[in-house]
């Protein structure tokens, strides 16, 4: 059985006491020779080590219960039951399930489900248009634009249209101001045709007193043709890096490194040291790529 006190004997008035043990089954470090007990009022006299009670683990019946397990092995690659849409080769994934790598290709995998908002039609990667080519397509329909609002303002300072054709035209001068494309351009020329704009059929710009030899008749003359507005010509279409791309056969492909490109599922090994749109592509395939934009839009200019 375990003492519940131990002695202490202070070293300067050899007086000796008793120290009790604390709640948690241990002693103090150090004890004070106290005055009022007859003692010098001494500090920090060691208190000599008892022996102290084990300290108990108290486990749950359910683990106290539970059967000793050997550690698991550790995880490594394991199938996915996907294929590589390169080398159509299985796809595993890492032990933490965070990667997917091609066993062919031996590269990174991108999920179908992350790329499919990148594709469209036939496995066609879509490439996002250069903040140069939305430019030059603002520009092109701000020439179209302007071009027909200055004809429809000239139709607009005609004194000898009839007043709902003026109407009529101001409300073309508003719709093509704020068109917002080229098909709309197109959509308001085709309707122009049948928007029933006409003139006066009689009309004098500085009235007159009426004599007495009107003809009769002038009222059964052709009514005079109806103002057209004509289709302003569209600027020469400029071929973009993706339908570049699609007319050499490549395709954009998501690797972590090396060139983008690939040709029949094939991954071109160059140093992807050119950027357009949104991919990077080798030297080579640069300067084939813009040869084949150059022969096409000279070809536009020339038509």
């Amino acid at each position: 059985m375990l003492a519940d006190t131990v002695a202490v004997h202070c070293p300067a008035c050899s007086r000796t006491w008793t120290v009790t043990r604390r709640a948690d089954g241990t002693y103090p470090a150090t004890a004070r020779c106290a005055m009022g007990r007859g003692g010098c009022g001494r500090t920090g006299i060691k208190v000599p080590r008892g022996t102290s009670p084990p300290r108990s683990v108290a486990l749950s019946p359910a683990a106290a219960a539970a059967p000793w397990e050997p550690p698991s092995e550790p995880r490594g690659f394991a199938r996915t039951g996907g294929t590589c849409p390169d080398c159509h080769a299985p796809v595993m994934t890492e032990p933490r399930g965070t990667t997917l790598w091609c066993s062919g290709c031996k590269s990174a995998v991108t999920p179908p489900a992350v790329l499919a908002p990148y594709q469209r039609g036939a496995q066609v990667t879509r490439a996002a248009k250069s903040q140069r080519e939305r430019d030059l397509e603002a520009l092109a329909l701000a020439r179209r634009k302007g071009a027909m609002g200055a004809q429809l303002a000239a139709l607009a300072d005609d004194e000898r249209l009839t007043p709902d054709s003026a109407a009529v035209v101001a409300w073309f001068a508003e719709q093509v101001k704020a068109a917002a494309s080229g098909a709309r351009l197109d959509e308001l020329v085709e309707l122009f045709a049948d928007a029933g704009i006409r003139r006066r059929r009689f009309w004098q710009g500085k009235p007159a007193a009426l004599t007495a030899g009107y003809d009769e008749d002038q009222a059964d003359e052709p009514a005079p043709p109806r103002p057209a507005l004509a289709a302003v010509p569209a600027v020469p279409h400029q071929m973009t890096w993706a339908e570049a791309i699609a007319a050499s056969g490549l395709r954009v492909a998501p690797h972590l490194s090396g060139c983008q490109l690939t040709e029949h599922g094939l991954q071109c090994s160059g140093w992807p040291g050119r950027h357009i749109g949104s991919a990077w592509i080798c030297g080579p395939h640069y300067e084939a790529l813009a040869a084949v934009i150059n022969d096409y839009n000279r070809q536009q200019r020339t038509a």
